[in-house]
């Protein structure tokens, strides 16, 4: 049982998901003191169209370029639910559930274009969102650390 746990990939997954923890705890313990805590899956949903953009544009899954789109994606998403939520008489909360609906819908229908056309199927973006734990490496790890 010890030996599993001491191979190199278990330890990496194992770095990963405590620094992922602590980071995700900590800002929704702040999200939820300041009563946004629908902003973090908003903001995880709006990224989606960002990471399937970034990858229609450059055809190549680099890692920093899909999180760079997604980045995008997210700020844009923040930028219209604070717009949506000062110009009108909604509700941040209802601003969030719209933004979320949005572009979540919007990225799926664009990684269904993706996967249709001609070599999308062989891209793997759709496992390379959802994620393979067991498949991380120490950049990845490193990777993670920086990000949180």
């Amino acid at each position: 049982m010890w030996s599993a746990l001491l191979t190199s990939n278990t330890q990496w997954v194992l770095i990963s998901t405590m620094v992922l923890g602590i980071a995700a705890g900590t800002i929704g313990c702040l999200a939820y003191w300041k009563k946004q805590s629908l902003m973090s899956d908003s903001l995880a949903h709006a990224s989606l169209p960002g990471v399937v953009i970034a990858y229609m544009l450059f055809a190549e899954k680099d890692l920093y370029i899909l999180i760079a789109g997604a980045a995008v994606s997210a700020l844009l998403g923040a930028a219209f639910i604070q717009a949506i939520r000062q110009t009108t008489r909604i509700t941040e909360d209802t601003a969030m559930g719209m933004i979320l609906s949005v572009f979540y819908g919007l990225g799926i229908m664009l990684l269904t274009i993706v996967n249709r056309s001609a070599g999308g199927n062989q891209a793997g973006l759709d496992s390379f969102i959802y994620g393979q734990a067991a498949a991380m490496v120490r950049s990845d790890v490193w990777t993670m650390i920086i990000l949180a």
